[in-house]
């Protein structure tokens, strides 16, 4: 689990690698409010072509913050916001931990 501001980070919408989001670079604005955002790169989960992995600039946002009585936060859904490359506008449910 991501404590604040993680710098790269991955998920996989199905658990499978073919649903799975690389993010790396990312820069946070606004860490632990309501809806935080960063600019990064969304990194290929595969290199089909054999031209290496590419990375596509990329914006985000968390949103749906959840707390728990012990003071933890977490955020229920990652929105892709759009980026380089035609990368569509996206919302992704995150898992959230069992309550604590």
């Amino acid at each position: 689990m991501y404590r604040a501001r993680p710098k790269s980070c991955s998920y996989s919408v199905d658990g499978t690698e073919a649903g799975r989001f690389n993010f790396a670079g990312l820069r946070w604005r606004n860490w632990g409010s309501r809806t935080p955002s960063a600019r990064g790169y969304l990194v290929d989960n595969h290199d089909q072509d054999n031209n290496g992995f590419q990375r596509s600039r990329v914006r985000i946002r968390l949103l749906d913050r959840v707390s728990f009585p012990s003071g933890r936060r977490y955020y229920a859904v990652l929105e892709i916001l759009g980026g380089e490359n035609g990368i569509p506008r996206n919302r992704v449910p995150l898992v959230i931990p069992g309550g604590d």
